[in-house]
C-alpha cells in the first residue's frame, strides 16, 4: 500500500503529554482503514470517537488512531512492560525522553558529559 495513514495519537497533538500511552492501554482496538486505504487501528465500537482533532480541519473531532507499531508497545511483552511503567509514572517517561532527545539532538557536537 502506497497511500498513507492517517492518525491522530492525541487529544492534544501539539503539546506534550502522557495521553499517548493513556489511549494505548484505555481502548481495545480495531484493524481499520485511513481514507487513503492504508492499515491502521481505531477503538473498537467507536470508542473514543470525538476526542482528537482532525489532521486537516480543526473544527472537526475523531476517534484516536495508532500504528501497528504503536501497539507493539502494548502487546508485545518486553514492550508492554516498558510503556505501562511510563504510562503509571509520566515523569520517568518525562526523564528518559528528555536525556535520549538531547543525546539525539547533539551526537554530532563531540563528548557529552555523563549523566
Amino acid at each position: 500500500v502506497t497511500s498513507r495513514p492517517e492518525v491522530t495519537w492525541t487529544t492534544t497533538p501539539t503539546k506534550w503529554s502522557n495521553n499517548f500511552f493513556d489511549n494505548l492501554f484505555n481502548y481495545e482496538w480495531e484493524l481499520t482503514k485511513s481514507p487513503a486505504g492504508a492499515h491502521q487501528w481505531t477503538p473498537k465500537g467507536g470508542a473514543g470517537a470525538g476526542t482528537v482533532p482532525d489532521a486537516h480541519d480543526p473544527s472537526k473531532r475523531r476517534a484516536p488512531a495508532m500504528l501497528t507499531t504503536d501497539l507493539a508497545l502494548r502487546v508485545d511483552p518486553a514492550y508492554e512492560k516498558i510503556s505501562r511503567r511510563f504510562h503509571q509514572n509520566p515523569d520517568q517517561f518525562a526523564d528518559a525522553f528528555a536525556r535520549a532527545w538531547f543525546k539525539l539532538t547533539h551526537v554530532a557536537m563531540g563528548q557529552l558529559e555523563p549523566g
